[in-house]
Order: structure tokens, then C-alpha cells, then sequence
């Protein structure tokens, strides 16, 4: 399962860097401050807790490039109810007569 995570972020933060310029390492510095995260736990296989992987991985994905297709192999966070557009969310659908 680690080596799995381990290449869910590899993988999320190569194509993030592709189509936004910002590296590993500077996703790692804003999700976790902690700009060494990357070289030490992806490359350097030291181990890491759920946690910080969900922290990363929610990091990318709200902040993912817009246009650009999640990779399919890599479960998606569920967005937070609280990032929904007022438009899509329940509280703006009419009640039923």
C-alpha cells in the first residue's frame, strides 16, 4: 500500500508541475510546510503517515490546473461542501410544492 501512495504522489505532482510550472517540493512547502517532504518520503523512501498523504493530496486537488484531467488511477478527494458554488448546492434548489 505505501509503495502504492508513494506513486499516487509521484505521479499527481509530476503532472501538476507539467501544467503549472510549480515543482514537488514548493506543493510539498504549501501543503505541509515542509519543502523536504518529497525528497525524503517519495525518493528517499522514508516512511509517512495517511495523514500527510491526504494532506498533499487534498492540496493538489484543490488546487489542480483547470482543463487539466485528474489522473484515473489515483482516487480524488471529495471536494469540501464548502468550495460547492452557491448554484450546486442544495441550499440553492427550490423545495418541492
Amino acid at each position: 500500500m505505501e509503495q502504492t501512495l508513494r506513486q499516487h504522489l509521484r505521479t499527481c505532482t509530476a503532472l501538476f508541475q507539467a501544467h503549472s510550472g510549480v515543482t514537488p517540493k514548493t506543493v510539498c512547502k504549501r501543503a505541509l510546510n515542509d519543502n523536504t517532504f518529497f525528497d525524503r518520503v517519495v525518493d528517499g523512501g522514508q516512511g509517512f503517515t495517511v495523514g500527510t498523504y491526504d494532506r498533499v493530496i487534498r492540496w493538489l486537488s484543490e488546487n489542480w490546473p483547470a482543463g487539466v484531467d485528474w489522473p484515473s488511477d489515483v482516487p480524488r478527494p471529495l471536494v469540501p461542501v464548502s468550495t460547492v458554488p452557491a448554484s450546486l448546492s442544495s441550499a440553492a434548489v427550490p423545495a418541492a410544492l
